[in-house]
């Protein structure tokens, strides 16, 4: 059973480790939200993730157990990036929210990773399919979270991107007995983690530089006279 989930099985592999990821992920902005005030979680991120570096390039060579470790802190650095968020921008978390934000990500993930298993023939095709449906959920959750409020789309946005970079993980490990799946996904959780921290300070940067209820891409809450008319068209 091992050695197929190492092998022919590396498609369920990957998954278990996404959906480890996902619970971390979520787990970590929860956590982050509760210890970190303001821009905090973001600086606690960056530190966890320089601390990755060592388990991924020199404890990894070593044992499998470095690269689960750079993997690990990688993914808890996203939450607390992400925290930031939530804390700065006032956008509540509520457990049944983010249980739908994060069901699209899990349902695409489970189905690439099963025709990764059934269909490994057709691997290249099955990835670039997959990761042009991603790549429109991602716009479309954008769309809607700019239009809606974060509570849901927010979450639905940064699954999504956590999905994207383990289908990259797919694309790169599957068929290839030579790769560990958990050293490409400590590999992938580093390419998730600069993405969601990055996506997060641009936002509050539109957000701190916000000085009148015309600007979009930030939140007008506070800064602006209650007569004004607040821009629908911001990230919320």
């Amino acid at each position: 059973m091992i050695n197929c989930l190492k092998t022919k099985g590396k498609g369920i592999t990957v998954y278990i480790f996404f959906l480890i990821a996902l619970a971390l992920f979520v787990c970590s902005i929860f956590a982050g939200c509760a210890i970190f005030d303001r821009w905090f979680g973001i600086l606690a991120g960056v530190l966890l993730s320089v601390l990755a570096v060592p388990f991924h390039f020199f404890l990894g060579r070593k044992t499998a157990v470095g690269h689960f470790l750079s993997y690990f802190f990688n993914t808890v650095s996203a939450g607390f990036s992400v925290s930031a968020y939530y804390t700065v921008k006032s956008v509540s978390l509520v457990i049944d929210k983010l249980a739908y934000g994060i069901l699209l990500s899990v349902f695409v993930m489970l189905i690439l990773s099963l025709l990764m298993v059934i269909m490994r023939e057709n691997k290249h095709i099955l990835i670039v399919i997959f990761a042009i449906i991603e790549l429109g959920l991602i716009i479309t959750s954008i769309v809607f979270w700019v239009n809606r409020g974060g509570e849901i789309y927010a979450i639905m946005f940064f699954a999504l991107v956590l999905s994207s970079f383990y289908t990259a993980v797919l694309a790169v490990t599957v068929d290839e007995d030579e790769r560990t799946a958990i050293r490409d996904c400590s590999f992938g959780s580093y390419g998730f983690y600069l993405v969601a921290t990055v996506v997060v300070i641009v936002i509050l940067l539109g957000a701190a530089g916000c000085d009148d209820c015309s600007c979009d891409g930030c939140d007008c809450s506070g800064c602006c006279d209650s007569d004004k008319p607040k821009s629908k068209n911001r990230i919320k």
